[in-house]
């Protein structure tokens, strides 16, 4: 009884970690680009969150929620800093959307910024799902 109640807990506890860091509710199958202005960043426990205000196909500017890949990774991993994206940046991001297209919400795939510096997350997605290659490649 006892090997079957742990069995469970850890089944339960794998199986909401898969969840949670799954990009099933995000369509990977085809990547968005938005380019606006950085309105915040926020540095928050466990993912960071970008918010951009884009400006859409019809002129209306309408607010993005980006969220990025673990802290530790996007630091780490991928060389960022507390100053590597901040409010006031004009960007491209690249990034998938979620599913619900009546939320501007999305996955992160890169940020290019005006100057041409790309910041990646940590997991190399974009060359796994098929995106185009980063800027002078």
């Amino acid at each position: 009884m006892r090997v079957a109640i742990i069995a469970a807990a850890l089944f339960l506890t794998t199986a909401s970690a898969y969840a949670h860091h799954s990009l099933a509710l995000f369509d990977s199958k085809a990547p968005v680009t938005i380019q606006g202005t950085v309105t915040k960043v926020e540095w928050r426990s466990p993912h960071t969150v970008i918010f951009v205000n884009a400006k859409e196909s019809n002129g209306q500017v309408t607010e993005w929620r980006v969220e990025t890949t673990p802290n530790s990774w996007l630091i780490n991993r991928a060389g960022w800093t507390i100053d590597s994206v901040k409010p006031g940046d004009e960007v491209k991001v690249e990034l998938y959307a979620y599913a619900d297209k009546t939320l501007k919400y999305g996955f992160l795939l890169r940020v290019i910024k005006a100057d041409g510096t790309v910041w990646k997350t940590a997991l190399d997605i974009g060359a796994r799902r098929g995106l185009p290659p980063e800027p002078g490649q």
